[in-house]
């Protein structure tokens, strides 16, 4: 099993420049989307993604966007105000790839005699506490969770 976790502001409307400026916070990698399809066709718009990653792959998903939310959290009011301009979009990622040769492998391991059965990977579940539901909700952020076999 592979997962990661990202969180990303996107907008068709301002650069990742204009992003990074108006939130004061070095972004980790920016992506810049659809360049060629704009010259081909004007009104398909350009996306500019100022993006953070965790720091930790394969950590627990609670525990990566953890990580993140705490690089976040003093620029909440800047996160907010960005995240409400039409054509900006704040957005936490997961991704987990659930059957794959180059993630974490399960661990089987016996605890107090009793022997874990295949199927219960150490990555499967995770939970978001009430005060990170409440940061993304200020930050008007989307929740994005994609999972592959």
């Amino acid at each position: 099993m592979h997962q990661y976790v990202y969180f990303s502001i996107s907008s068709d409307v301002m650069s990742f420049e204009e992003i990074a400026a108006k939130i004061s916070i070095k972004a980790d990698e920016h992506r810049v989307v659809g360049k060629e399809r704009h010259k081909l066709n004007p009104s398909h718009p350009i996306t500019h993604s100022w993006i953070m990653n965790s720091i930790e792959r394969n950590a627990p998903v609670d525990e990566q966007i953890g990580s993140i939310v705490k690089r976040l959290r003093r620029h909440t009011q800047s996160l907010a105000e960005l995240s409400r301009h039409k054509g900006v979009k704040a957005t936490m990622q997961i991704v987990r790839y659930f059957d794959n040769t180059w993630g974490q492998e399960e661990k089987l391991v016996k605890i107090d005699g009793l022997e874990k059965l295949p199927g219960q990977h150490q990555l499967l579940g995770w939970r978001l506490d009430a005060e990170t539901i409440e940061f993304l909700h200020d930050i008007n952020a989307e929740l994005d969770v994609d999972e592959y076999n």
